[in-house]
């Protein structure tokens, strides 16, 4: 009996991912500021139910993790501030993937700990409270579950693993790919049915439905083209394995530098699992396939390429489960987080330096400032309902004159006239409004709006707010 509790026991090598974790929660609690993609899952959670939310999927282009997931925590909100709970679930769900890392047992030390640095898991999935944490700890568990023989935790985190993100979804085919070529089909029948049932649900939930020309903005248009392919394949490779050494490729474009350094990746993570001839055939298989998904569904950025750099990170852990590596694998294994893990220290610079969005300052100003009777009305719902999730108020949008929290993101924006706001101004019986936009008004087209307010410090996110104030006492309108 002592010896199913061995595992569980506390070491020293636990030091190691408390640390980290400890660091994450300074920095998350201390420094950073929630944008509107974080605070986006949290409004969508909390306001609405669970059958509304599994409706809602196919808008938010997530499959139902991570909201379901988050749902429990909203209760949670006459206790404690929506932003520090949200921060905290992401933080739980973080701390237990680096632990589920660090207990790992085939993986050197200082493999995990590269991994553990890098700016994908430490900073893009550890201090942004975004879903993607969820692929990394699912993926951990379907790793740790082969390890331990239990079939019911294989079979539970496929199916989960394919409700993170598509990119989730993906790995999962991989990994699972790999262990039926490896070991053939036969002794993998149940996870290979826990994972056509993962891909089902997702489908289900997330496939696009509805106006086609408002998800054709989500999705890449015009077909295959060797330049997509190349910003594909520079993305997912030369700014993950190379992330700062270049322009990032959303911004840059293409570069001489960002595909040598992608060849260069590809070529040196493939060397890592070259012994197993399966193996690498693999990981050269996953990469095709990210590659292809971002050339022809979704551009990503690199957040989304990041997801490439874990699937790298489960791959090794798998193969360190069944081959003894050796120091030149080990040493390129380090070499290659060398500029995740500078740029990730760039990132946690930047991140004490500036605010991560001036949304906290923005929300904090209409708390103090705005009285709860006066509406406020938004210009641009996608860009300002961060300050009003930190006001805990709720902005109006036109020309539905209806108030709003989340948001559609494949809606149109829709800018009213000033003619607009006035008569809205006179439904609403009040005597003014506060109109607040992400980018300064045109003052030809709303000659009466008066600036109050703006928010424009430096910010990691360049999220901008500005405050107008339409006064109706004068008679006008």
């Amino acid at each position: 009996m002592a010896g199913k509790f061995t595992a569980l026991k506390f070491s020293r090598q636990d030091l190691i991912p408390l640390a980290l974790l400890m660091a994450v929660a300074i920095l998350k609690f201390n420094f950073h500021e929630l944008w509107k993609d974080e605070w986006q899952a949290w409004l969508v959670a909390r306001d609405m139910s669970f059958a509304q939310i599994l409706g809602f999927l196919n808008y938010e282009g997530h499959p139902a993790l991570w909201y379901l997931y988050l749902k429990p925590w909203t209760f949670l909100s006459t206790l404690a501030k929506e932003d520090i709970l949200l921060s905290l679930a992401h933080l739980l769900a973080y701390g237990v993937a680096l632990f589920l890392l660090f207990r790992h047992q085939g993986l050197s030390l200082a493999e995990k700990l590269a991994f553990a640095l890098s700016y994908f898991l430490f900073f893009e999935y550890g201090i942004v409270n975004r879903g993607y944490i969820l692929v990394v700890l699912t993926a951990l568990w379907f790793v740790h579950s082969l390890k331990s023989g239990k079939n019911l935790s294989t079979i539970a985190s496929l199916i989960l693993l394919c409700q993170t993100e598509v990119y989730g979804a993906m790995m999962a085919m991989v990994m699972l790919f790999y262990l039926v070529w490896q070991d053939g089909w036969t002794k993998h029948k149940t996870p290979i049915i826990a994972l056509a049932t993962g891909l089902l649900i997702f489908i289900i939930s997330v496939f696009p439905r509805g106006n086609e020309d408002d998800f054709t903005r989500a999705y890449v248009q015009g077909g295959f083209s060797f330049t997509k392919l190349q910003l594909a394949f520079q993305g997912m490779l030369g700014n993950t394995f190379g992330i700062g050494f270049f322009t990032d490729t959303s911004f840059g474009g293409l570069s001489s530098t960002g595909i040598l350094l992608s060849f260069i990746a590809l070529v040196t993570t493939t060397a890592v699992f070259y012994p197993q001839k399966k193996l690498y055939q693999t990981w050269l298989l996953a990469v095709f396939g990210f590659v292809v998904f971002s050339t022809l569904v979704f551009n990503g950025g690199v957040r989304q390429w990041g997801m490439l750099f874990i699937t790298f990170m489960v791959l090794r852990l798998i193969q360190s489960q069944t081959y003894s590596s050796t120091k030149w694998q080990t040493g390129i294994v380090l070499a290659l987080c060398v500029a995740p893990i500078i740029h990730n220290l760039k990132a946690i610079r930047e991140d004490i330096r500036l605010p991560f969005s001036n949304a906290k300052a923005a929300g904090a100003f209409i708390a103090e400032k705005i009285p709860a009777n006066v509406p406020i009305v938004s210009l641009n719902k996608f860009e300002t309902a961060a300050a009003a999730a930190y006001a805990d108020r709720k902005m109006y949008q036109l020309p539905s004159g209806t108030p709003f929290t989340y948001f559609h993101w494949l809606q149109k924006v829709y800018v009213p006239t000033q003619t607009e706001l006035i008569l809205f101004a006179k439904y609403k019986k009040v005597r003014g409004l506060i109109i607040v936009s992400n980018t300064p008004i045109d003052e030809k087209r709303f000659p009466l709006l008066k600036l109050w307010q703006s928010f424009t410090d430096e910010n990691f996110k360049s999220e901008n707010f500005y405050f107008y104030v339409l006064d109706l006492t004068a008679g006008m309108g």
